[in-house]
């Protein structure tokens, strides 16, 4: 996967947010006030998309969505890979599978995905499901076997 690295979001609303770095560490503050955003604590910061941050920390890699001066964390930097679906993120380690949808913002923890375009193929402790991304809608199967439309 390939991240464009900027050190500012192109969105007019939010172009406040810049990346800094401090002693080979990276953080995000607010360039209006100088008010730190994300603590300069992570080892490389990548911006994906107009208020979506990826970080990197430690060797493990999350990310994070910034809404004015608001931010909550859409992965804790605890994964080892990143893969994306269209705009979606999908992070894995060796036990959980954490699912951005980016159309809803919904985030799902599952054990296993399976990407098979267009749908997702999850399953959790208890269920399989097939997710189709542009909605987050959970298809079903009718009582003949075949797919419910969408």
């Amino acid at each position: 996967m390939l991240f464009t690295i900027r050190n500012t979001i192109p969105n007019t609303e939010l172009c406040k947010f810049n990346i800094i770095s401090e002693n080979g560490y990276m953080g995000v503050i607010d360039s209006d006030n100088n008010s730190v955003i994300l603590p300069i604590q992570y080892d490389n910061i990548f911006v994906y998309g107009e208020n979506i941050f990826v970080l990197h920390k430690k060797g493990k890699i999350g990310a994070v969505k910034i809404d004015s001066n608001n931010f909550f964390f859409i992965a804790q930097c605890e994964y080892d890979t990143l893969d994306t679906f269209g705009h979606d993120l999908i992070f894995c380690n060796s036990e959980t599978v954490r699912y951005y949808n980016s159309t809803t913002g919904n985030i799902r923890n599952f054990i296993d995905v399976r990407v098979d375009s267009p749908f997702l193929y999850c399953k959790d402790n208890n269920y399989q499901y097939i997710i189709y991304p542009e909605t987050d809608e959970e298809l079903s199967y009718n009582e003949e076997g075949e797919i419910n439309s969408l």
